[in-house]
């Protein structure tokens, strides 16, 4: 295992603590939080927009920390104000105070991602290997996700919906140690090389077709991950399957840098990101179009595989820029792009389950949202045709 290799795993579990805990498994919590707490499902999506909202902040934020203090430092403050949040949330019952604290931690996984990008980014220029060190990086949301399911879905599906505090404590424990080991390859001065100097060059919005496609992406896959989890549990499977099925999504994704990895180190970035997206979208309408195990587990595989390895190809986008382009502001702009797509889309989708009483509508219609994107992925400028001036 070459040095590059092993600190992009480790560097991995930074998004598996702020992605994979400390956001997407707000979704296994939710249906014990709800009979629990006796929320209406406005009540949880005004907590689900507060942990949006805080990760586009984060996000935003990043590249001014960056540049202050240095990626591998404000990495490294995104991970400690994460855990004191995650913890928080077993000793209140409050509406108010449990958007304050997923607000807060929206906020720190969105540090925590940015300037990992940052990080990832310059370890891939530095040992030459792109594809599998930015999707090995981006991958480790997949290994939180299958820490979350194994650890709280039986919790939950045991010992029944009223200890969900305990799931909150068990995540904040798993994050530690996740960001503890995270750190590690910040010792052998990993940071000093992308710090930033400022927000300076051509706009971004130089390739916006790409962006928006990004934010149709974020828009539309947040509906899968939102209402796939509690689809499942209330099946004949019950929260077993559940809980399989978000391990497979998990396991596809950390499997995603040798599936995807010629993909994105040898194709354009722009043709990558746009076969990644179709792809998603076809694997997110899956259990609709092939009802039973083989379209359910054929879901879990395209979907879980790509979601991230998008990620990884926005970033693969931004190190292929001219130099006169702030790399750091063009993760920045993908990221807040996703956010905002990803703030939206619960909204725009529990509206649409709403006024149909179906989840398979608002689910064909997230996957031709995520088509769209891809399609604005078709239309994009190679990155080294921008002239930059």
């Amino acid at each position: 295992m070459t040095s590059a290799y092993r600190n992009a795993l480790l560097l991995s579990l930074g998004p598996a603590a702020g992605i994979g805990l400390g956001r997407f498994a707000y979704a296994l919590l939710l249906p014990a939080m709800q009979a629990d707490l006796g929320w209406s499902y406005a009540a949880a999506g005004w907590i689900n927009a507060a942990n949006a909202a805080g990760y586009l902040g984060g996000a935003m934020l990043a590249p001014a920390l960056a540049q202050r203090v240095g990626a591998a430092r404000a990495f490294a403050a995104g991970l400690a104000m994460l855990l004191p949040a995650l913890a928080a949330v077993a000793l209140t019952r409050d509406v108010a105070a449990l958007a304050a604290l997923r607000l807060l931690a929206g906020a720190s996984g969105g540090v925590v991602f940015v300037c990992g990008g940052l990080l990832a980014v310059g370890l891939s220029l530095r040992a030459g290997s792109g594809g599998l060190v930015l999707g090995t990086f981006y991958a480790g949301t997949g290994l939180g996700m299958i820490l979350s399911a194994l650890a709280v879905a039986p919790l939950l599906g045991i010992a029944g919906a009223t200890h969900w505090p305990q799931g909150w404590l068990i995540l904040a424990g798993l994050s530690a140690l996740c960001a503890a080991l995270a750190l590690l390859p910040l010792r052998d001065g990993l940071g000093a090389s992308v710090r930033q100097a400022g927000s300076r060059g051509p706009t971004p919005l130089r390739f916006w077709r790409i962006l928006a496609g990004y934010l149709l992406f974020g828009l539309g896959s947040i509906g899968y991950m939102t209402f796939i989890y509690g689809h499942l549990a209330e099946s004949a499977g019950g929260w077993r399957q559940a809980m399989l099925f978000w391990c497979a999504l998990g396991l596809a994704a950390v499997a995603a840098p040798s599936i995807w990895r010629r993909l994105i180190g040898g194709a354009s970035p722009e043709r990558s990101f746009a076969l990644l997206v179709a792809t998603n979208a076809l694997g997110s309408v899956l259990p609709f179009l092939m009802p039973g195990a083989l379209g359910l587990w054929l879901s879990a595989f395209l979907f879980g595989s790509t979601f991230f390895s998008t990620v990884a190809a926005t970033s693969a986008f931004a190190s292929a820029l001219p130099q006169a382009f702030d790399r750091g502001r063009a993760i920045r702009a993908f990221t807040i792009a996703f956010a905002l797509g990803q703030f939206g889309g619960p909204v725009v989708l529990g509206w649409t389950a709403d006024l149909t009483g179906r989840l398979d509508a608002p689910l064909m219609f997230a996957s031709l949202v995520v088509l769209a994107g891809a399609l604005l992925g078709v239309l994009e400028r190679r990155p080294d045709a921008i002239d930059g001036a």
